[in-house]
């Protein structure tokens, strides 16, 4: 089956075309995935299939261009007006309650106002590092409207995205919080 939606919407924000296909052989328990977002932007693709009998899932995410704005409509209001883009590789295996994700984000000339706090923040470029329970930060560098710099290290760890702990330490000499 194909699926293609062409000037694509959600809250009154363009996503771009997003084309969608799924196909299974007769008697085959494997269902094969492709889905790609192009346009406004956007250059992403994700393939792999889908293995039926065992519940299980083998996809491959590459994120060659995604502006930031797309998370916006998905934040439930907690942050606006975000500028720059993601890039990133990443897979996902295993099953629904039990999945593997491993990769990498980049954000290049990333912002986004923190609804609550009323504020901007900006990350020049930084990479985040995926593994299986964990999310590495690295050495994040922040900067507030004022230039105000401030650093965020370490991880959030998490069982299978259903328990978070996180271990990260805030370091700045003046930053913008409220």
């Amino acid at each position: 089956a194909d699926l293609s939606a062409e000037q694509l919407k959600i809250n009154d924000s363009l996503i771009g075309t997003v084309q969608i296909s799924a196909e299974q052989n007769n008697l085959d328990p494997t269902i094969n995935i492709g889905v790609s977002l192009t346009g406004n932007g956007n250059d992403a693709q994700v393939k792999g299939n889908y293995q039926l009998e065992k519940n299980e899932f083998d996809v491959r995410l590459d994120i060659q261009q995604m502006p930031l704005i797309l998370i916006d409509p998905f934040s439930a209001g907690a942050i606006q007006k975000s500028q720059g883009y993601v890039a990133g590789k990443m897979t996902v295996r295993g099953t629904p309650d039990e999945p593997v994700v491993k990769g990498s984000l980049s954000f290049k000339q990333a912002s986004t106002r923190i609804v609550y706090l009323q504020t901007r923040y900006t990350i020049a470029e930084h990479t985040i590092q995926i593994q299986k329970n964990s999310i590495n930060f690295g050495q994040l560098q922040l900067q507030d409207l004022a230039g105000n710099k401030a650093s965020i290290s370490g991880d959030i760890r998490h069982n299978n995205f259903q328990t978070f702990d996180l271990f990260l330490d805030f370091t700045t000499e003046k930053f913008k919080v409220l």
